[in-house]
């Protein structure tokens, strides 16, 4: 029996953490799994297996992590979102490692230039990477260079009985008093730029000024754009026909009233929700984007053309995700709200087509995919932190980047296996010539050394961005993170 290690932060939000959870549980009736999370405090989704508390060992959980792996003799170890991935790549000690990637990267918003020099240095020594859709799969050959031999595209579990059982719920007093009968769109997701339910918004506007009886919508979703898209509403004088839920773990019991679901995203993997949506059999309006809606609506992983305003598919209904939507020039998302009140027949071959899809869409298949993956024995011979040692102790000049607490905190912690040149930072400005005796240096003083240095990134995640940008501007590509 293989001992299995799954790596994900945490299982309290996020679709991806929620399917690690589903993961964990099926393997464990075949092999021993144990589930490495960085924060436990919070379960809140189904697991399997044992879990292993990284977060209690200190805050080097990398080291941990390693240990851990060694300690369990793991054999195959499965990471989900790209922080772990990447955290799993660099622990690897004898085990298979595998990365589940759930998103095309290219798409994020804002876009993040730490997180895509890391994808294309490491994604690469993976042994096998898990996509959850062929838009994912095609975004990282495409964009990022990964070797397309190592990519694997299976699809998300999902659990049925428990959608079906959550969806006959009664809807909350509040809300029924709300709707007053009328029937509603739906839409669930964070409230986050990349799920754009402005676009939503100001699109069901447009939608509702030729017949304010028609319907309402319920937004489903909490996140940093509460206030920004209260304030849009308000704008619209929509607030008796827009109302906000915050996100709760039933929302299938508004799907599966609602007279549509409606996905707005820039981005996506695989949508959970899309998939939710058909186990009820309710209407899928969704924009055309990277990835997932175009798959799972028009059955077609062929992303080379694009939907130019609506198109009616065999499962659901796809809409250009074009900037003109955002601002109201074009206004091709509410003429598909109202295709779906004025074809009833069609909508309801949508609902058959639905129905069809999702009784052959079963876990027991998507979990034959992962054992299948799980049991291949090649493994390749990488092991990213001693490649990252001997980088720096053959490099002819080794500086940290940043000087600040992160900066001494590493230097600290390194010092003692590396010799250390100086502390860099972009600029000097205030900041004193001397911290722990260590001379502290402008970026463009060294840049002559050339592909001689190695730059070791000790500042916090938010700026990431703009170290390694100013970097690879200067063509210094030799950059290592520190391991934890």
């Amino acid at each position: 029996m293989k001992n299995i290690a799954v790596l994900c932060h945490a299982l309290n939000a996020g679709g991806a953490e929620r399917i690690a959870g589903i993961l964990a549980k099926e393997l464990s009736k075949i092999y021993k799994v144990y589930f490495f999370l960085i924060e436990t405090n919070e379960i809140v989704y189904e697991y399997g297996g044992t879990i292993i508390d990284i977060g209690s060992y200190g805050t080097h959980y990398e080291t941990t992590i390693r240990n851990m792996k060694l300690k369990l003799q793991i054999d195959v170890s499965i990471s989900f979102l790209e922080t772990m991935n990447f955290v799993n790549l660099r622990t690897r000690g004898r085990e298979r490692v595998i990365l589940s990637e759930r998103c095309t990267l290219e798409t994020l918003i804002p876009k993040i230039a730490a997180l895509d020099y890391k994808v294309q240095t490491y994604y690469n020594t993976a042994d096998e990477i898990v996509v959850c859709a062929s838009g994912v799969k095609y975004s990282l050959i495409h964009t990022y260079g990964i070797d397309k031999n190592i990519i694997t595209i299976i699809y998300n579990f999902i659990n049925k009985n428990l959608i079906l059982e959550k969806a006959a719920e009664k809807l909350d007093e509040s809300i029924q008093t709300f709707l007053g009968g009328t029937e509603y769109f739906i839409s669930v997701g964070r409230l986050h730029p990349v799920k754009n339910q402005a676009r939503l918004i100001r699109q069901f506007s447009n939608f509702h000024k030729d017949d304010k009886s028609a319907a309402k919508l319920l937004i489903v979703g909490s996140g940093e754009k509460y206030n920004e898209l209260c304030g849009l509403i308000e704008c619209f004088d929509l607030q008796d026909y827009v109302r906000i839920i915050p996100y709760n773990e039933n929302p299938f019991k508004y799907v599966a009233r609602a007279k549509a679901l409606i996905v707005s995203s820039h981005s996506e993997g695989l949508p959970n929700v899309i998939l939710e949506a058909m186990v009820l059999q309710c209407p899928v309006i969704a924009t055309d984007c990277l990835s997932g809606p175009r798959e799972l609506l028009k059955g077609t992983a062929d992303y080379q053309q694009r939907v130019d305003q609506y198109e009616i598919c065999r499962r659901g209904i796809l809409v250009c995700d074009n900037s003109t939507e955002d601002n109201g020039e074009t206004c091709f998302m509410a003429d598909a709200m109202r295709w779906v009140g004025n074809n009833k027949n069609c909508v309801e071959e949508i609902r058959k087509n639905q129905e069809q899809y999702m009784s052959e869409y079963t876990n027991e298949q998507l979990l034959e995919q992962w054992i299948e993956v799980i049991e291949k024995e090649d493994r390749k011979e990488i092991d990213i932190y001693e490649t990252e040692k001997r980088l720096i102790k053959t490099a002819a000049h080794v500086y940290i980047y940043g000087a600040g607490k992160v900066g001494m905190e590493v230097y600290e912690q390194i010092k003692t296996d590396f010799y250390i040149e100086a502390f860099i930072v972009t600029e000097k400005g205030a900041q004193q010539d001397f911290i722990l005796g260590l001379p502290v240096k402008e970026l463009d003083d060294v840049a002559e050394n050339g592909d001689k240095s190695v730059f070791i990134i000790a500042v916090g995640e938010k700026n990431q961005d703009d170290v390694v940008n100013g970097l690879k501007k200067r063509g210094l590509d030799n950059i290592v993170f520190p391991f934890n």
